[in-house]
């Protein structure tokens, strides 16, 4: 695990580094969209991304974070391996506010003719606990990806 955190504190740092002026680990750094993002959940998401494949089985490959500085989001995409809904794919977008963590994310869905009960046909709005009255500060992004994944089952 030693690797992966050396793996991951340099990709945070190289992502930091491209951000205008560069920020310190619990700094919180305005964008232009207004929002705030801490080092921390750089880090966090940095290494989430190099850990998801495994930790999902296989359900999940690669978390998309490249619009982080310009839209405070990341995206990922969710692909069933079992279940009703096995054989599809369909993108998910976690749209983090400025005082994440205390605040939650929001998650929608960005895919066409996703029919769930829980995930507004109209709006992509999803609906379950974690996003709502469960959260707490103590919540980390693995936590909201694994609730879309078991919403999948």
């Amino acid at each position: 695990m030693e690797g992966l955190d050396e793996e991951a504190e340099e990709a945070a740092l190289s992502f930091q580094n491209r951000l205008n002026p560069p920020f310190e680990e619990e700094k919180k750094t305005n964008h232009s969209s207004g929002s705030c993002l801490t080092a921390s959940l750089i880090k966090e998401i940095v290494k989430l991304n190099l850990q998801i494949e495994r930790i999902s089985n296989g359900q999940v490959k690669n978390i998309d974070y490249s619009n982080l500085e310009t839209e405070s989001c990341i995206r990922f995409l969710i692909e069933p391996n079992d279940g009703l809904w096995e054989g599809g794919a369909w993108e998910f977008k976690v749209v983090f506010p400025d005082d994440y963590p205390n605040c939650p994310p929001k998650v929608m869905c960005e895919s066409d003719y996703l029919l769930h009960p829980h995930i507004s046909a109209s709006y992509g709005d999803i609906c379950f606990n974690l996003l709502n009255s469960e959260w707490n500060s103590g919540c980390r992004i693995v936590d909201i990806i694994m609730g879309m994944l078991f919403l999948f089952y």
